[in-house]
């Protein structure tokens, strides 16, 4: 089951309703529970983002990889902040991986989802959906 974490989370205590939401077919998929997992659908959660969309953003943007750097395109962490553009963030926030899944799904909430390739790449730029 692609979000079988998701049903893990519905178990934690003190924690809202979740709705497991269905992936497209042609997505990637994910298997196994890992806590970043477990955090990202928290977080989507908390921002009332779709879980699925986060997870599968970052996973494709970082491996799921707190660590991650991409020195093409000066971007680091799991949610590949690109620091130049956002002047705002330390290297410290970017590489700290809760902090980066929330600020994330903050932008997610936003509807800033498209500032990130892989989001647009699997489920479209969302500008192209506005009327």
């Amino acid at each position: 089951m692609p979000l079988a974490f998701l049903i893990a989370v519905l178990a934690l205590p003190a924690t809202p309703t979740l709705t497991v939401p269905q992936p497209p077919a042609d997505t990637v998929s994910i298997s196994s529970t890992t806590p970043i997992e477990a955090y990202i659908a928290l977080s989507a959660t908390k921002h009332g983002v779709d879980a699925y969309q986060l997870l599968a953003t970052l996973q494709c943007e970082s491996g799921l990889d707190p660590h991650a750097i991409n020195t093409k395109e000066g971007s680091f962490g799991i949610a590949q902040i690109h620091l130049v553009a956002h002047k705002d963030i330390t290297i410290d926030q970017a590489f700290d991986w809760q902090w980066s899944v929330d600020w994330a799904a903050e932008q997610f909430s936003k509807g800033r989802q498209s500032m990130w390739t892989c989001y647009v790449k699997q489920f479209g730029d969302i500008a192209d959906a506005s009327p």
